[in-house]
């Protein structure tokens, strides 16, 4: 996460991108589609929201937050699931509590500090007016809780806690106002992402009792050396293969981090090879995954 670009100018941008709107915070079911920047910019519900941070009455504030209407700011929904995403926006939302984060002292003054990092597309204050949440465009939609666990981590490095819940790709953000929240509508891409934790076993190995672990080391390897394994398509099949065939659905992350380091790839056709090798089947060893590091490796020689 880096310095920001401080540019206020409203070109077309990573905010004029299509989301899902919802009655109010129990709809199931979408009302429209519009713009995030649309559902950022709008004033219909100011005073609404004025009043409920007037409220010391926990139970009437969270009766008036209910009624507000709400968005799905990671995309276009069917239905509020995410196994009903249409259209992912390219945007992750980050949600900063004041309960979680008492250990700042200048707590007050943090969104200006959230404005300085150029991955942050829009920050402002939350419906409660204690928090403050916001929104980081990310490179591989496909990739949206993988690239919510870099964050939390990039987060945490600064001693900044963010709301877990929203790894989920269809969390809803209820309708706030903030008359000075930051834009930056030429914010960089977040391009970090972090695969969750491999499981310490795994009852999958091959003849050789080659442990998923070791594959996990091997694509750490290459991933410090900016090594790129697959320079052939018949090499990209055949590691596809190879850790479909003995590792399942826990090689497809595996098999995306090799992928990317190829330049230009794309990681719909990957998942597509992949989906085509878990389908088909193919016989294939974990040897042949080890046989081309090894080659690799002694090609550097």
């Amino acid at each position: 996460m880096t310095e920001a670009n401080t540019n206020t100018e409203i070109p077309e941008s990573i905010l004029h991108v299509g989301i899902s709107v919802f009655r109010n915070y129990k709809s199931t079911e979408p009302e429209e589609i519009t713009r995030m920047v649309t559902f950022l910019t709008k004033k219909f519900y100011a005073e609404e929201i004025a009043r409920l941070r007037s409220l010391t009455n926990k139970k009437e504030r969270d009766r008036l937050k209910a009624a507000l209407p709400a968005c799905t700011p990671s995309g276009v929904f069917t239905k509020r699931e995410n196994a009903s995403l249409v259209q992912h926006s390219g945007l992750m939302q980050f949600d900063i509590d004041f309960k979680d984060n008492t250990h700042i002292r200048n707590y007050d003054q943090l969104k200006k500090q959230l404005s300085n990092i150029s991955n942050v597309a829009y920050c402002g204050q939350s419906v409660s007016g204690t928090g403050y949440w916001g929104l980081v465009p990310i490179k591989h939609p496909d990739l949206h809780t993988e690239h919510f666990n870099a964050l939390h981590k990039a987060f945490a490095s600064m001693g900044i806690n963010i709301d877990l819940s929203c790894k989920d790709v269809s969390r809803l953000r209820g309708y706030s106002f903030d008359d000075e929240a930051y834009f930056n509508f030429k914010a960089d891409v977040f391009c970090s992402w972090e695969i969750n934790q491999v499981p310490s076993c795994i009852n999958n190995f091959n003849s050789e009792g080659t442990h998923i672990l070791k594959v996990e080391q091997a694509v750490l390897y290459l991933e410090e050396n900016k090594l790129i394994l697959c320079s052939s398509y018949g090499t990209w099949i055949e590691v596809a293969c190879s850790l479909a065939s003995n590792l399942g659905e826990a090689g497809r992350p595996l098999f995306q981090r090799i992928s990317l380091l190829y330049p230009g790839n794309d990681l719909a056709e990957t998942n597509k090879v992949y989906d085509g090798c878990l389908k088909k089947a193919y016989r294939y060893t974990l040897g042949t995954f080890f046989f081309h590091l090894k080659s690799l490796k002694e090609s550097r020689k």
